[in-house]
Order: structure tokens, then sequence, then C-alpha cells
């Protein structure tokens, strides 16, 4: 479990994000944030991590969201928080993080946009229980052969210190039973949380990705966490091919309605946080179409311009940020130009909705108003190793 602000000893520790623990609209609305994550991870090992879980009002700094931004570190003195850029180990970590934007080249795409798969056939989608974090697959067949792409990759809950690779071993297992393929061809990664890439390694570690894989992955964001550094060089050693995942590099079966350009240090997310850099991932497979939403907030989706008529027309929909209340609330629809309430009124009229995560990893997770306001929703949490959704028929089961 996570730890609490009495736990917290002093020392310098790396901000995973603040959110809001009640599912009080006025507050939403307000974009109040009075929790706070942090991590203590180590670049030596991936799965060395403590969480703890942060009531900004105990430790009475309830305005600190607004001074200190998510991927930066802090300095614990006991108290109070403070600002961290001087200490020799965060400057490292600052120092590797920029090296590496720097070294990191995107391939260049725009001959690619235009490729179209034929005779696809046989789609699948597996959605993996790994507790808190995100971990999904689709398989299809294109001309007699079965690829895998995979969007997000966590293994590992921090919250309650638990590794679940063993269920993600255990479905591609039975992939490769069925369709005879373990290769990952496309890694889309929706934004740089520990909990949507620490599976990384993993899928490095077992070859399930190689140089020939394509990684779809914002490496241009200024994210300082050890263990997502430690993942970066490994995929840059391996010699994957980095795919910038922005509109315009949308091909017929990705389309991207969100960014427009990749956010960096002056490209800054809105609120400059990083749950509202997640790429929106629309996969349109066979008639078919799954919309992957990573952890996209309120504020992000109010900069949501392209997603009429593709959010709306997703036969399956990947609910935002674990089902969390900010991942939910939406208030303006910028094509139709009217005002909305949830994204319930953008995907009411898909088939089904995923939610993966576990319920209660922080407060506000589950969200009941979100639960409420989805007709046909299938959590990871409820199965034991992971859900298959066969496309063509929309039947799923959980192993």
């Amino acid at each position: 479990m996570m730890k609490s602000e009495q736990e917290l000893k002093k020392g310098l520790y790396f901000v995973h994000g603040y959110y809001m623990s009640s599912d009080n609209k006025l507050a939403v609305r307000e974009l109040y944030r009075d929790q706070m994550i942090l991590l203590k991870d180590s670049i030596d090992d991936i799965y060395n991590i403590d969480a703890y879980d942060i009531n900004l009002r105990e430790i009475r700094q309830p305005g600190i969201w607004n001074q200190i931004s998510q991927g930066e570190f802090v300095l614990f003195d006991g108290e109070h928080f403070q600002t961290a850029e001087t200490d020799p180990t965060a400057v490292m970590y600052t120092e590797l993080s920029r090296q590496l934007i720097n070294l990191i080249s995107y391939e260049n795409y725009e001959n690619k946009r235009k490729d179209f798969l034929e005779n696809i056939s046989g789609v699948y989608s597996y959605h993996v229980r790994v507790g808190h974090g995100n971990c999904s697959m689709i398989v299809f067949c294109c001309n007699g052969n079965y690829n895998i792409w995979m969007v997000d990759c966590s293994v590992y809950d921090f919250t309650e210190n638990h590794n679940y690779r063993s269920n993600l071993n255990f479905c591609m297992e039975d992939i490769h039973y069925k369709f005879g393929v373990k290769k990952i061809s496309k890694l889309l990664i929706t934004h740089l949380h520990y909990d949507h890439i620490n599976g990384i390694e993993h899928l490095i570690k077992e070859g399930w990705i190689d140089k020939d894989t394509e990684v779809w992955m914002n490496t241009q964001y200024p994210w300082k966490q050890a263990t997502y550094i430690r993942i970066l060089i490994q995929l840059q050693a391996l010699g994957v091919r980095f795919v910038d995942p922005v509109i315009g590099n949308s091909t017929e079966h990705i389309h991207i309605l969100y960014p427009a350009a990749s956010f960096n240090k002056k490209n800054k997310a809105p609120r400059n946080n990083i749950n509202n850099a997640s790429v929106l991932y629309q996969i349109c497979l066979d008639g078919k179409s799954m919309l992957f939403t990573g952890d996209m907030e309120t504020e992000g989706w109010e900069n949501v311009s392209t997603c009429k008529p593709y959010l709306c027309n997703s036969t399956y929909y990947c609910i935002s940020h674990h089902g969390s209340i900010t991942g939910h609330f939406r208030n303006n629809c910028i094509p139709a130009k009217r005002t909305i309430t949830t994204l319930a009124d953008c995907a009411d009229s898909t088939d089904l909705q995923v939610l993966m995560g576990r319920d209660g990893a922080y407060k506000g997770i589950f969200s009941r108003e979100t639960i409420s306001d989805f007709r046909n929703i299938i959590k990871t949490e409820d199965v034991d190793h992971y859900i298959e959704i066969q496309w063509s028929s929309g039947k799923f089961y959980g192993r």
C-alpha cells in the first residue's frame, strides 16, 4: 500500500502527480488538487520503488501543486516541501533527461502515413489485469500474418507493491498458442507515467520487442523520473524506431485525435500536467475501432478538437484515468459547439467501455459517478489474468 504523510521521511522525492480525493463537482470544476503522489525510485532497479499518497491539507501546503510541477523533484525537511533544483541527484537526472531528449530522434514517417493494411480479419483486443496500471494488446490478421500492437505496458502496481508480470506472460502465451505470434510490431505509449510504462523492460527481456518495433512515444517530454530514464536508455540501446505520436502522423488504422504537436519544455501540456499530454489513439481495424485515452483529464479534454466524429463513432472506449472523476468531466464540445458535462456524452454510443485499474488504488478511483454514467463497463480487476474482446461480435470473456 502507498504510504501516508505520517510515514514520509526527510529527503528527495519525485512528484508523480496531483489529484483530487473526492467526487465533488465544484472542486473538479475549479481544478483543485488536494492530494500528491510522491515516488522514491532507483535507476538500478525499476521495481525498487516506494510511493507516498500525501494529503496536502494535512501538511498545510494546499497550494503546492501550483508551485511545483509534476515531473520535478522536491525536498521534504520534515514539515514542508521545497523545490530541489540544486540538489545533486535532481541535477543529475535533469541532465540525463536533457541529453536523452537531444539524442533521440524520430523516424521520418511522412512516407508511411498513407500505408494501408489489406485483408484484415480476426481482430481481438486483450486487456491485462495489472492492478493500478494499463496494459492492452490488439491482435489481428493481415494478409495471412498475425500482428500484435500494444498500447501502454505496466506490470507493477506501485500502490500495492505487487508484480503482475505473470498475467502478461499468461496472456502472451495464450496469444502465441492461438495465433502463432509473439513479436510486438508497434508499441503505442499514451504518456510517461510509471503505471503506463514500467512493463517495457520486461518486454525487452522477453524479446517481445526488438529493433524492428515501432515505439510511438513522446520522448521530448521533460520527464526526469529515474526509472523512465532507465527504460528510455534501454529502448535507445535496442535500436527501436521512434515515432512522434501526433495528429500529423496518423495512419489509416491509427487515428491520433490529440495532440497536434509534441509537448516539451516550451510547449507545455494544459496545466503543465503530464496526464493532459496523453495521446488519444483510436485503433481502426476491419470496420471497428477502440479509443485509448490514457490519463487525459478535464483540462486536456477541453483542448481536443478532432474528436468528432471519431470518438462518437468508436466501437469500444477505454475509460480515462482509471475511472477517476478528473478524467471524466468535460465542459465543452469544440467541434459541435455545444455544452456537455462528461465523457459519457461523447462515448455513450460505444458498445463496451473498458476500465483498467484497481478500485481504491488511491482516493477517487474508481469514481462512483464515472461508473454510473456508462452502460456496459468491463473491468480488468474482475478477472484473474486478462479480458479478451472479439471485435467483430463484441463478445468478451475473462481468463
